[in-house]
């Protein structure tokens, strides 16, 4: 499934349209603001930039807002995979965020998942990844 395939199934696509629209008309006049009062020539490649990184930030925030109890299965499979993408990347805290809200749903994460597979080796000293496999009762199991 495509990207817009996917804003259209989660019902952002309003918002995508809608910053899209809202970044054309912010060029636009930046590009007659900028002409009249010669700013100079890194200014608006800066702004389309910055207005590119937005739409992408816009998306995924839209996408956020739609619950996911909406669709158990995919749903939860896409911020399954969100997370993992984040982690992977370095957004660790954003990560931690997305494991809390599916930990234990269906087709989520679950605690011995995370405490056990190696691909998350990586997290066993952040003490708020410990906090969410913590339920478990480790501690006991030990003894």
């Amino acid at each position: 499934m495509g990207f817009l395939e996917e804003l259209k199934r989660r019902n952002a696509i309003r918002v995508v349209v809608a910053y899209t629209i809202v970044a054309w008309l912010v060029a636009q006049i930046a590009d007659l603001v900028f002409n009249n009062i010669a700013a100079p020539e890194w200014v608006m490649p800066a702004l389309l930039l910055m207005l590119a990184l937005g739409f992408f930030a816009a998306a995924e925030e839209a996408q956020r807002m739609e619950p996911v109890q909406r669709d158990n299965l995919d749903g939860t499979y896409i911020v399954k995979v969100l997370a993992e993408v984040l982690a992977l990347s370095g957004e660790k805290g954003r990560a931690l965020e997305l494991i809390a809200q599916i930990i234990d749903k269906p087709a989520g994460f679950r605690r011995w998942d995370l405490y056990l597979d190696p691909r998350w080796d990586f997290f066993r000293d952040d003490e708020r990844f410990n906090d969410l496999i913590r339920p478990l009762n480790l501690d006991k199991a030990k003894q």
